[in-house]
């Protein structure tokens, strides 16, 4: 029976969702955002905040980009478990602790800024430009030629 509970997961998606949402409603974010690839792992993004957003947008696939000064009370409303942060690296410390007030359990930072975080928070630094670099190695190692 454990394996046919697989199998249908594995079909029809898990059991347990998780709501997450992203601050900072700019080309990445957008775009992580509309990203369907996140629904086979049972995450949904329902919602994306950004400062400059002054009214509720409601995205060709029906998400809502809002302001940032509703995102606490989304959160709490929508039992948010996860924050992704796509904001500038001088505003990804305060995006991190007005999240982790709104009771997110783990954040995804793809600003260019290293996160603190309280005990008890999981997070995942991502850094996009070092990703790049590293393949860029990767490709004058296999080629022999150097820079």
């Amino acid at each position: 029976t454990h394996s046919l509970i697989n199998d249908i997961e594995l079909v029809l998606g898990p059991r347990d969702r998780q709501n997450a949402v992203i601050v900072g409603a700019g080309r990445l974010g957008r775009a992580l955002m509309e990203f369907e690839g996140f629904d086979v792992y049972g995450l949904d993004i329902p919602a994306a905040f950004d400062i400059a957003q002054k009214e509720e947008e409601i995205t060709d696939s029906g998400k809502k980009i809002l302001p940032l000064d509703r995102l606490v009370d989304f959160c709490r409303a929508n039992n948010v478990r996860i924050g992704i942060i796509t904001v500038p690296a001088c505003e990804a410390q305060s995006v991190c602790y007005l999240l982790v007030k709104s009771g997110v359990a783990a954040i995804w930072n793809f600003a260019p800024e290293i996160v603190s975080i309280p005990d008890g928070i999981a997070l995942r630094q991502e850094n996009l430009a070092l990703s790049l670099a590293h393949l860029n190695t990767k490709i004058d190692a296999n080629s022999g030629a150097r820079k």
